[in-house]
């Protein structure tokens, strides 16, 4: 059984006429029966009950469906991804989240492309039910976020833990502590991300400490931001913190604080990424090993 089997049944289904199907297939109604009954004989069972007028697709036809609508699906997506015009593409269109939009890619398209003078990269910036959709549609090729998408038609890869640390402003007497504890933090107002405030709830509720939470935003500039003007305390992934590189905030050297924050690249299932694609990813995740690298020499 052939391919072409497959999309003739598919045909079939779908309009559920012999005649139809061929007109759509451009061939002859004798040839479109042949594969049908191909298929029967291969398998002993009946794909459509036939009377005079009309088709009716039997139960084994309902699960044949199932099986040979993927078969084909796939088969088309592995050439259309694997043709010579997208696996070496020049081009590749990315979507991430609000923080990673703002923060980090705007920098990283601009020096990947001075490194690849030829190369195209489109971004999308939006909320992870946009990036899901955007993905489910083939709009996107890949996403990069700091949270799971919800969906089981995408996947959810972690290509990178990225620290949280705790951040004051650099004028309070903690900035001035070589070594910061838990007790310390739980004395001031705390500014909480979305993302990571159930981490840092429970980093204090370990050390079975209260906390004043008196701030919480989605977006890493307002609480960057709110630091510097000394209302409080955050904990943010390292590389965002050093990203913004705001003068008037310290990182503390918090010992316990053993708390990571992941990052993840999402793609449609059963699509594989471009050698170009995984080249990005790669060249993403070394702009966080460079900031570190930079901290360790201050």
């Amino acid at each position: 059984m052939s391919l072409q089997h497959l999309r003739v049944f598919i045909a079939v289904y779908l309009e559920l006429s012999i005649t139809k199907a061929a007109q759509k297939l451009f061939i002859s109604q004798p040839a479109v029966s042949r594969y049908i009954r191909e298929i029967e004989e291969t398998y002993g069972n009946k794909l459509f009950e036939r009377s005079s007028r009309t088709l009716t697709v039997t139960p084994f036809g309902e699960d044949f469906y199932h099986y040979a609508s993927q078969i084909i699906s796939l088969y088309d997506e592995m050439n259309q991804s694997l043709s010579p015009a997208n696996w070496h593409e020049h081009s590749f269109r990315i979507g991430v989240a609000t923080v990673i939009g703002e923060q980090i890619m705007p920098l990283l398209v601009t020096e990947y492309t001075k490194l690849h003078p030829d190369f195209s990269i489109s971004v999308t910036v939006g909320s992870y039910e946009q990036l899901a959709n955007r993905l489910m549609d083939n709009s996107l090729d890949f996403a990069i976020t700091e949270g799971i998408i919800d969906t089981p038609l995408v996947t959810n890869t972690i290509v990178h833990q990225e620290p949280l640390v705790a951040i004051c402003n650099a004028n309070t007497p903690l900035a001035k502590m070589e070594i910061v504890t838990a007790e310390d933090l739980a004395q001031y107002p705390l500014l909480l991300g979305k993302i990571t405030r159930p981490s840092v709830e429970a980093y204090f509720e370990q050390h079975h400490l209260p906390i004043r939470a008196q701030w919480e935003s989605a977006s890493v500039p307002s609480l960057v931001n709110a630091v510097s003007a000394n209302i409080g305390i955050s904990f943010l992934s390292r590389g965002h913190v050093l990203s913004i590189a705001n003068p008037n905030v310290a990182i503390l050297n918090v010992p316990d604080l053993i708390v990571t924050h992941p990052v993840y690249v999402h793609h449609k299932k059963n699509r594989k990424l471009s050698p170009s694609m995984q080249d990005f990813i790669h060249y993403y995740l070394s702009y966080f090993t460079g900031l570190s690298r930079n901290l360790g020499k201050k």
